[in-house]
């Protein structure tokens, strides 16, 4: 059996949607291949997208940006985390890194995720980082509001140097000279247009605009207004 450890970003469930696609492509490719995942992304997301063995873990695996609503955040609160997150918990490290070296882990993805690369260094197993944009990248934009974040803009870029591997995945927010840059990356298409139609209830020729904020629910005033528009259908 053939183990292999993905740290994911919580903060987007895009990237967990991406870590799915990949680790149903890996799953495909490899016939005995077990996944330890590692994110704060709720268990029931992965039993819904994913149908290869894993166990999943819960695991604070960064802070990003603490949010107040999908697009609202709030600097302050983030410094104050970030402060309390950095520099990684050497224990928590050591005790990751020893836990999947039991696993006899071959490989660490890491979905934007910094601390996965730190355990796969301790553990002497090679990493993976996939990404379409970095913590220290989004963190540049606010030093000329809080220049304490900078010190975590140099935290991080050098983390994420030191990874064994490096893929961006389209779009990328800031190109870089990689090990590899992909297509965008999604999971297989499960359903024909015509019949994702029927199950919606939408008529074949209508035009379709899907609304999302990732999985986050809130309440937006200006959905009751789409009803208005009859030549479009909104999801």
């Amino acid at each position: 059996m053939t183990s292999i450890a993905y740290f994911i970003t919580p903060h987007v469930f895009g990237h967990a949607a991406r870590g799915s696609a990949i680790m149903s492509a890996v799953s495909e490719a490899v016939p005995f291949v077990s996944f330890d995942i590692f994110t704060t992304v709720p268990e029931w997301f992965f039993k819904e997208s994913f149908s290869g063995q894993f166990e999943y873990h819960e695991f604070v695996t960064d802070i990003g940006l603490v949010q107040k609503t999908p697009f609202l955040h709030d600097l302050e609160e983030t410094i104050e985390a970030l402060d309390r997150f950095i520099p990684f918990d050497p224990a928590l490290i050591s005790e990751t890194a020893d836990f999947l070296k039991q696993r006899a882990c071959q490989l660490v993805v890491c979905d934007i995720s910094p601390i996965g690369i730190s355990i796969a260094a301790k553990a002497g197993i090679p990493s993976i980082l996939i990404e379409n944009f970095t913590w220290d990248w989004i963190y540049e934009d606010f030093i000329e509001v809080d220049d304490r974040i900078c010190r975590y803009v140099d935290f991080f870029r050098g983390i994420y140097r030191s990874v064994d591997y490096h893929i961006q995945a389209s779009p990328v927010c800031n190109p870089q000279s990689v090990d590899m840059t992909s297509d965008p990356i999604s999971r297989k298409v499960r359903l024909t247009p015509a019949r994702m139609r029927e199950k919606l209830g939408i008529p074949q020729k209508k035009k379709i605009v899907l609304l999302t904020t990732g999985g986050v629910k809130d309440k937006y005033p200006f959905l009751k207004n789409l009803t208005a528009e009859k030549e479009v259908c909104f999801v």
